[in-house]
């Protein structure tokens, strides 16, 4: 596996100047948000905003994925589902309960768009493709994994 994701990853370094870096800045701050959305959806307490996006990360990319996340909610779900709500509490609520009632293999399927859209849209200088990006999530995401350093983006069982 290990060859795998290297392979991948060095075709992955022809479309950026610095993989290893953008992966840093913007897709692990991505799946981390989508995981602790998948935790909201998947735990029965209620959730907090505070939860999805971490105190931990620095102010500036907190306000930027805070802002984006609010992007890509409506880049994904139909606007009837969230009534162009502009409160963001209600929105984020809106679409998590949204996404309980989604089928598990729909819902992995929009964590993985989501961590994609988030960490494209964190990304502000460099225009990168989304299918590139798609492809770098995923790597970055199955080699997290792998390592034992996030859970599955699926439903829990």
């Amino acid at each position: 596996m290990k060859k795998l994701f290297a392979a991948i990853f060095g075709i992955i370094k022809t479309l950026f100047t610095n993989p290893d870096k953008w992966v840093e800045d913007n897709v692990l701050p991505s799946i981390e948000v989508i995981n602790n959305i998948k935790n909201a959806v998947d735990s029965p307490l209620a959730f907090a905003l505070t939860a999805i996006i971490p105190g931990g990360f620095d102010d500036l990319l907190r306000a930027k994925i805070s802002a984006n996340l609010h992007r890509v909610i409506d880049a994904m779900v139909s606007q009837h589902i969230i009534n162009n709500e502009t409160d963001e509490y209600l929105k984020i609520t809106k679409f998590i309960d949204w996404l309980k009632v989604q089928m598990p293999d729909t819902q992995h399927a929009i964590y993985k768009k989501m961590a994609s859209l988030l960490a494209q849209h964190n990304d502000t200088e460099n225009n990168v493709k989304t299918h590139a990006v798609d492809l770098l999530v995923q790597t970055t995401y199955s080699k997290l994994k792998e390592e034992g350093h996030t859970d599955e983006l699926t439903p829990t069982e």
